[in-house]
Formats: C-alpha cells, structure tokens, sequence
C-alpha cells in the first residue's frame, strides 16, 4: 500500500528499527504515537527530501517456525489501515501530511 502510492519499494514499513540523526528527527514533526508514527516517519521523510535506506533485518522464529514477535492487536491494525489511507491520500493529492 504504501510502495504503491509513495513509489517506492519498502521491505517492511512496520518494522520498527530507525536510525535518524536528532536534528533530521526534529524535522519530521511527528505527532501520533503507537503503530502509527512509522508510517508517518516515513511519508515525513520523503516529502521533506531525506535519504532513507534498508538495511533487512534477520526474522527469529520458533521451534514450530512461527515468527518470533509482538502481534499487532486487530483494533489497532484497523486503526493503522485507516491511519494509512488518510496519510497517504493527503500526500499523494495534496503533498500536505
């Protein structure tokens, strides 16, 4: 979804490591918190020029094979879709965020 609008070809959005220097991070204005504050990290970034990078990061899984990790709670992952959408239609109509 966010590929698709931003053209860009992101691994895992949702991933959760950043690395950013202060002064660039202080340049985001970043205000949601949660699940949410990486999509706009992200579209923040891109509109305002920044570089960004992917570096992968190794998945641990379990004896059965099952990922290893936090699930993200059905409640907020509707929260995020509705989050996205919005983020994501005011930067590619109106390139406001």
């Amino acid at each position: 979804f966010i590929n698709f609008f931003t053209e860009r070809n992101f691994d895992d959005v949702l991933c959760g490591y950043r690395a950013i220097k202060k002064e660039k991070f202080n340049q985001l204005g970043l205000k949601d918190g949660r699940y949410e504050i990486e999509i706009d990290m992200i579209l923040n970034a891109i509109k305002l020029g920044m570089s960004i990078k992917t570096i992968k990061v190794r998945s641990i899984y379990n004896k059965n094979g099952k990922k290893v990790g936090s699930r993200m709670p059905i409640t907020s992952a509707t929260e995020l879709v509705f989050h996205s959408i919005k983020k994501v239609w005011r930067f590619k109509c109106t390139n406001k965020l």
